[in-house]
């Protein structure tokens, strides 16, 4: 799956790891600040127009919004090296959650934690910054994290 994934999931996720390994290199905020821009700057051209298609992850979040008309998804991808998440928007201007009326919201009802989905969609800048991969530092641990809005969300096979 990984192997047809649009642009290449196994690409980003050397990306990915060559960023992690390099940023705990830096020592300073000043250096961290310049790798950063660096890695932004690859990750931008990476997702040029935004789009993943066939991208896989599993699922760690399926949540209720607003009183059931709409739902809140986070995927989360673990590869040796590369972890991140997608998730929808909410609580923002520009949200992408998924409404109770949609085709893609019959998809995932089933969906329970843990199971291994294949998706696609467009990603979208951060809430709070104009980056697509926003590198955000929670708790003390380093979180990639993508918002995206989804198009499609299907279980993968286990055949």
């Amino acid at each position: 799956v990984v192997a047809e994934s649009i642009p290449s999931q196994k690409k980003f996720n050397e990306i990915q790891a060559r960023y992690n390994q390099n940023e705990r290199k830096s020592m300073t905020e000043l250096e961290k600040a310049e790798f950063n821009k660096s890695y932004e700057k690859e990750f931008n051209e990476f997702f040029k127009d935004g789009y993943v298609k066939k991208w896989c992850a599993k699922v760690d979040r399926i949540e209720s919004e607003k009183s059931g008309m709409a739902a809140y998804v986070k995927l989360r991808c673990d590869f040796p090296e590369a972890e991140y998440t997608f998730e929808t928007k909410r609580f923002a201007i520009d949200e992408t959650l998924i409404p109770a009326d949609s085709e893609l919201y019959k998809k995932i009802m089933p969906l329970k934690r843990g199971d291994v989905v294949i998706f696609s969609g467009k990603l979208m800048s951060g809430d709070y910054s104009k980056k697509i991969v926003d590198l955000t530092t929670s708790y003390g641990y380093k979180n990639k994290k993508l918002y995206i809005d989804f198009t499609d969300i299907e279980k993968m096979s286990t055949k």
